[in-house]
């Protein structure tokens, strides 16, 4: 659902790999583009089943740079092997995951 108040942006990852450099600028250019209008971020992990402890630590660091530029960050289309990934590592509750 649309909202008009809300400043939203929606990536899919399985298709962007990304650094750690274009998730600063990623947010950095929704902060200023936002209009004083609360952003979120919405990364699709379709398609991703498997992860390492280095993709871990950049969603890690992207979720903290997220929060300090008052950008919510949520993950769709989780897989359940993603999600039992998340949980063994403690990061479930971290997250805003939506599974599918």
């Amino acid at each position: 659902m649309f909202n008009a108040k809300f400043n939203k942006k929606v990536i899919n990852l399985t298709y962007t790999k990304m650094s750690r450099q274009d998730y600063k600028q990623l947010i950095n250019k929704m902060v200023s583009n936002s209009e004083d209008k609360p952003v979120q971020l919405e990364m699709s992990l379709l398609g991703i089943y498997s992860m390492d402890t280095d993709d871990l630590a950049a969603l890690i660091f992207l979720k903290k740079y997220a929060a300090k530029r008052g950008v919510k960050l949520l993950f769709t289309s989780v897989s359940g092997t993603l999600k039992q990934f998340f949980e063994l590592t403690r990061t479930d509750n971290f997250f805003a995951l939506s599974v599918i």
